[in-house]
């Protein structure tokens, strides 16, 4: 059974990200499904698996030692990658040209889209979590043109803790 976590990073290209994801360990190897919303549109992620011969894996050596060691911080990574592999060139050039600071990086945005971008992002996102929700998920989406975005999300309770691999733990007090 998949657990299903939500996680947010800011870009200075894509804008606010989300992306839900589920992941499976009781597969071998993990499996990783989801979500993802960027102000280039939102995509759905089918099953990844999350291993060193899957196709999206190579964004996963990009990412820090201490992020590697995190499966969710892995799954994020082949998703992001996955996500820019299936975003339209010319959204992508779009989002390049409106890029705040100049774009990725500080390069004008020259290596976006790529494995490294999709390290960055995914060992920069952080949980989403109710209390954290101060963030308007319409505006990131506004940039493509949607004036409305309807989704389903469960955020976790403000209490709720968990490990590096994303596995609930018990607040002690």
């Amino acid at each position: 059974m998949a657990d299903h976590k939500h996680y947010f990073a800011e870009d200075s290209i894509l804008g606010l990200i989300i992306i839900s994801l589920a992941l499976d360990t009781s597969t071998n190897p993990a499996t990783a499904h989801g979500h993802v919303f960027t102000k280039c549109g939102p995509m759905s992620v089918p099953p990844l698996r999350v291993s060193a011969d899957s196709s999206c894996y190579s964004a996963v050596w990009h990412l820090s030692e201490d992020a590697r060691g995190s499966l969710a911080k892995q799954a994020a990574a082949m998703m992001m990658l996955k996500y820019f592999a299936n975003t339209p060139g010319l959204v992508m050039e779009e989002a390049r040209r409106n890029a705040e600071g100049g774009g990725w990086g500080g390069l004008g945005g020259v290596c976006a889209f790529d494995e490294m971008h999709a390290a960055d992002i995914a060992g920069r996102s952080e949980r989403l979590k109710g209390g954290e929700l101060g963030f308007d998920l319409k505006s990131s989406m506004e940039w493509r043109g949607y004036d409305r975005v309807f989704v389903d999300v469960v955020i976790p309770n403000e209490n709720e803790i968990e490990d590096r691999e994303g596995m609930s733990l018990e607040r002690l007090y």
